[in-house]
């Protein structure tokens, strides 16, 4: 009986911290890629932005045709 309350218990929790990770993955993430704007805008090339932000270089070409494009 003990056992098993623990159990739900752990997992509950578990998935709390899951969820609160996840959530500050997402953003990270999202602060990331507006930081990568704001350099986009400043006119930094996209190595320099890729490696500063940590994103993939390929994203940041996406941000950039983006940024172009009036998106």
């Amino acid at each position: 009986m003990w056992d098993r309350e623990f159990d739900r218990e752990e997992l509950y929790y578990s998935s709390l911290r899951e969820a609160r990770e996840e959530a500050w993955g997402k953003a990270e993430q999202k602060e990331r890629l507006q930081f990568a704007q704001r350099l986009l805008a400043e006119g930094l090339d996209n190595d320099i932005i890729a490696r500063c932000t940590t994103l993939p270089l390929s994203l940041v070409e996406q941000l950039r045709s983006q940024l172009v494009a009036g998106f």
